[in-house]
């Protein structure tokens, strides 16, 4: 029964140890402590398993031989060298995850999307070609610049916050269709976006280079092409409001300075046609969906989900 008990207290003093950063001073004294500050003269710290009130405690750096850090970090004390200790300190916390750096990124990616085609762009072709069996087509294929930085919000690197600004071009036939009904007809529309994303990750693995990632966004777009009807080509133009998109997936840091990514998402995003036109007293016009029945204006979805796959570069800069 001793024996067991023993073994008990053994267990969860040992664990204690391991939850805490620990003191072992010159003249033997091993101190189990919460460390509060430390200068380059003193040390303050409070006894495991205190009140949160209780005493702060402070000791003479020269009078400690080492700190074991929680986090595995181990500074030797026992030759007194305050430019050495501190310089000693930084690089053995660095290596332990405790000082904090800033993880800047630029890369290229590339977007395959689905655009939700049940707009009124759709019965507009229809209605200009008196067919409505007709549906649209295009590219789905687009392509991004990506500038962003990041942060680690715990020493271990577990969980990461940050955000980037996305340039991402869709091709020019990123919407194309033609037909002939009373001379050529002809939709060629594609689209410029400009995103700011925030990102939210949390790291799956022992080592720390797969992580969980949430990239909700803003963006804007401006939509730019031509629609032609009866051999008539009219210039397009169109600038969406701000919308939102929503994505998840997968950053894997391949080395320091290498990281490839996969996303999943979903974009919102409607715009209204604009197209240049010498009857209107602005120079521009918008087409109405069937003139006939409605004075509705032609909007393009361009909402949808898509998938996205990077590779970005990496800077770091120590904050402290």
């Amino acid at each position: 029964m001793k024996a067991l008990y023993f073994c008990f207290s053994l267990l969860f003093f040992s664990n204690i140890l391991l939850a805490q950063d620990t003191l072992f001073m010159k003249n033997g004294t091993t101190i189990p402590a919460e460390i509060i500050e430390k200068g380059d003269v003193e040390l303050k710290y409070k006894k495991i398993a205190q009140p949160e009130s209780a005493a702060i405690y402070s000791v003479f750096i020269t009078d400690i031989a080492s700190i074991h850090y929680k986090n595995g970090a181990i500074i030797d004390y026992s030759k007194y060298d305050p430019e050495k200790n501190k310089k000693q300190e930084k690089e053995s916390l660095k290596a332990a995850g405790s000082v904090s750096s800033m993880r800047f990124t630029f890369g290229i990616s590339g977007n395959y999307g689905n655009r939700n085609e049940a707009d009124n762009l759709r019965l507009f072709w229809r209605f200009w070609n008196n067919d409505n069996s007709l549906d649209m087509k295009g590219n789905n294929l687009s392509y991004a610049f990506n500038l962003g930085f990041g942060t680690a919000l715990d020493g271990n690197k577990r969980n990461w916050f940050g955000g980037a600004a996305q340039l991402l071009f869709t091709p020019s036939d990123a919407i194309h269709v033609t037909n002939y009904y009373h001379g050529s007809n002809e939709i060629k529309l594609k689209m410029f976006y400009m995103n700011i994303m925030f990102f939210y990750g949390h790291t799956l693995n022992y080592k720390k280079n797969l992580l969980l990632m949430f990239d909700p966004g803003i963006e804007m777009g401006n939509m730019g092409g031509f629609i032609k009807i009866y051999d008539t080509s009219y210039k397009v133009s169109g600038t969406s409001k701000i919308s939102a998109h929503l994505a998840t997936g997968l950053d894997w840091i391949i080395s320091k300075r290498i990281i490839a990514s996969l996303r999943v998402g979903q974009r919102f995003m409607n715009v209204k046609e604009f197209h240049k036109s010498t009857m209107s007293k602005t120079g521009y016009s918008s087409f109405y969906v069937n003139p006939i029945a409605n004075n509705n204006t032609v909007i393009v979805n361009w909402s949808g989900t898509y998938i996205n796959l990077g590779l970005s570069f990496a800077l770091y800069k120590i904050l402290k």
